[in-house]
């Protein structure tokens, strides 16, 4: 290691220890701490979590029922899924030059595959993807 990397690393330490003692707990009483924090360090968690309130996805899974050219066959598909299946969202989009029909909000691969289960008797073709799913509604959101 040259002088340099000596050096950036010693100024890389320092400024983590220093932060270290800006964020410490101390305690109070047997069972109860407090933290102080740097407000840059608030204000960054609270940016945070305002932006992901804001987002309106998130990386899951969803079931594929239909991959084809024809959208007037896509569409006969969706409404016959949504007659049978009220509950389950269906989405439509297009990647040209073919329309493709996805079910569900799944945010595990286990829980796709249970609805895996109930769909493909009626849809044999449908089958797991991974895709960005509608985030579910948390009970503080309102």
């Amino acid at each position: 290691m040259n002088l340099t990397h000596r050096n950036l690393l010693f100024v890389f330490l320092i400024f983590i220890f220093s932060n270290a003692a800006n964020a410490q707990t101390m305690p109070i009483g047997k069972d109860s701490l407090v933290m102080n924090t740097d407000r840059r360090i608030t204000k960054l968690q609270n940016t945070y979590v305002e932006l992901n309130k804001l987002k309106q996805s998130s990386p899951g899974y969803r079931i594929q029922i239909h991959f084809g050219n024809e959208r007037e066959k896509a569409r006969e598909i969706k409404t016959k899924f949504l007659q049978a299946f009220p509950d389950i969202a269906a989405y439509e989009s297009y990647q040209s030059p073919n329309f493709r029909i996805r079910v569900g909000d799944y945010r595990s691969k286990l829980e796709a595959t249970k609805y895996l289960k109930q769909i493909s008797p009626q849809f044999p073709s449908s089958f797991i993807v991974s895709d960005q799913i509608k985030s579910p509604k948390l009970i503080t959101d309102k």
